[in-house]
């Protein structure tokens, strides 16, 4: 299959699941977990952030972890929502396969998302994020940014000028 044609069936499935808060662009399909864990499933081969991405391994996450201070984009979700997506993280050989995203559209806005996102190189995947907050020009930059992977921003979330 052309990378064209992977690319349109990944948005096809993307906006099909999308709505449910889960989405698994690898395979274009459900995966086992329910679509209320809002659980996100990224194609590596997809996501070139990947590979220069700060964090690709539980091992890298642990050190991360250890020597992260205030200034983390982690820092940014409540300690509760921290340990939750921490916990839902999982990683194969190219890096995050799975997380879950509705603590970070519940706590942060666009642009926060997008530094959280950026620590895994999966910021392209605030594309999908429909309930995230879009207040500020920076949180549109993010969202404009993240439309170049083919999905569409949310725009219920816009401030109304």
């Amino acid at each position: 299959m052309k990378p064209e044609s992977k690319r349109l069936a990944a948005l096809l499935a993307a906006v099909t699941w999308v709505s449910a808060g889960f989405l698994d662009c690898a395979m274009a399909r459900p995966t086992d977990a329910a679509p209320a864990a809002a659980a996100k499933h990224v194609d590596a081969q997809d996501a070139s952030q990947l590979p220069t991405a700060p964090i690709r391994s539980t091992e890298q996450l642990d050190r991360y972890l250890a020597n992260a201070d205030a200034s983390s984009p982690l820092a940014l979700l409540s300690p509760a929502s921290r340990k939750r997506f921490i916990q839902s993280l999982r990683f194969n050989a190219s890096g995050v396969t799975t997380f879950t995203y509705t603590d970070i559209e519940a706590e942060l806005s666009a642009s926060q998302a997008c530094r959280l996102l950026t620590l895994f190189g999966i910021q392209h995947t605030l594309a999908s994020m429909r309930k995230i907050r879009i207040e500020t020009q920076e949180d549109e930059k993010a969202m404009q940014s993240c439309a170049a992977t083919g999905l569409q921003p949310p725009t219920a979330n816009r401030p109304q000028h």
